[in-house]
């Protein structure tokens, strides 16, 4: 298994947890991230989250707290465009409008297969619209864990999450040598009902 260009049998990776240290300051980190590279690592870990899916604003200093350290989508943009990698980079939202420009005009779907592939989706996009590279499978199983699907819904909509991340490997937005977000996110079972025989 690769990760990162190394051969994972033979070579170490080295991650650095850079975690909230930031303080939410975009600044901090760019100034940070040379100094990283210098140290040799071969990738940067933060922790992404929204405050308001991490607690309540009942708990006050907690809630103030995770806004001061929160970095938004336009932050990640900025951190991505100062580290540009081989990995071109792309908004969800953009991905899914290419991916359904592209699945309009193949004769080999149907009408429902291209609707329900639309209604997944553009609903992705809508609540998780950041770049690719930094959707995480947080973000996937907070997204399918919607109270509204039943078990069979979030299967259906996480199969259709496949198709769309194969298809960002595929285009090159994302590593080849790694799994995505969507691979690593909770597979959601679901129960088949007990049936009786009398």
């Amino acid at each position: 298994m690769f990760l990162f260009g190394k051969d994972l049998s033979s070579e170490i990776v080295v991650v650095a947890e850079v975690g909230v240290n930031h303080g939410g300051s975009v600044q901090w980190i760019l100034d940070f991230l040379p100094k990283i590279k210098e140290a040799g690592v071969d990738a940067v870990k933060f922790q992404l989250f929204t405050p308001k899916y991490h607690t309540t604003k009942a708990n006050q200093s907690r809630f103030s707290f995770l806004e001061k350290v929160y970095l938004s989508e336009n932050a990640f943009d900025q951190i991505l465009e100062s580290n540009p990698s081989e990995v071109k980079q792309i908004r969800v939202k953009e991905l899914v409008e290419e991916f359904l420009d592209r699945n309009d005009a193949d004769p080999h779907l149907s009408k429902a297969q291209k609707n329900t592939m639309r209604h997944h989706l553009t609903r992705f996009a809508e609540r998780v619209n950041r770049p690719l590279t930094v959707v995480t499978p947080k973000d996937i199983d907070e997204y399918l864990d919607d109270p509204v699907y039943a078990p069979r819904t979030r299967h259906n909509h996480r199969a259709s999450l496949m198709v769309l991340f194969n298809y960002a490997r595929r285009k090159g937005y994302l590593p080849d040598e790694r799994r995505h977000a969507v691979e690593k996110s909770e597979e959601i079972r679901f129960k088949r009902p007990d049936v009786e025989v009398s």
